[in-house]
């Protein structure tokens, strides 16, 4: 999906593909990228949801979405709602799914009046004690050696996982 300023295209709903009748979708793990998966299959897709599997480890689906209502604490969601405005992809999505709760509503309806009743951010990389700062002095960087992983995992192949980040002067991985 494409959006631009003006772009109707983003909100013309696509045809049905061949042959999605007698295809199966399989997700592993049930957070917000399989969830949002499973509903745009079905939306976009026209995919029926009972050609659609999710597996899920924990007890709990929703990945780090997951809530817990915790009596000394409340109500506890891991991913938190911090949400920004430019998600445009995720607001479509949720604008889509109706509300469990309130008759005529999306779910997008639902987390904007929730955002506008009590609104939550936070420029805090962690936090603990219910938003008290974390520690990390408002960084978002990472460490050298978090950079060298994250670098050499996006440059791996099935057969180099774990291998060091180092490169050659010719940009070529080392032999071992």
């Amino acid at each position: 999906m494409r959006y631009t300023s003006g772009n109707y295209e983003a909100f013309a709903r696509p045809r049905k593909p061949a042959g999605v009748d007698e295809n199966r979708a399989w997700f592993v793990g049930s957070g917000l990228a399989a969830l949002a998966g499973a509903a745009f299959l079905i939306r976009d897709g026209h995919m029926d949801g009972s050609r659609i599997t999710i597996f899920e480890q924990q007890a709990i689906p929703g990945g780090a979405l997951d809530g817990l209502d915790v009596p000394e604490k409340g109500f506890v969601i891991r991913g938190g709602r911090e949400m920004e405005s430019n998600f445009e992809c995720l607001w479509d999505l949720f604008r889509s799914i109706p509300s469990l709760e309130i008759e005529d509503a999306s779910v997008l309806d639902e987390f904007f009046w929730l955002n506008c009743d009590d609104p939550n951010y936070t420029l805090r990389r962690t936090t603990k004690n219910q938003g008290e700062d974390g520690g990390t002095d408002f960084k978002f960087g990472l460490s050298k050696r978090a950079r060298c992983s994250r670098k050499s995992f996006s440059r791996a192949t099935s057969g180099c996982i774990g291998a060091p980040c180092s490169r050659s002067r010719s940009g070529t991985r080392p032999s071992r």
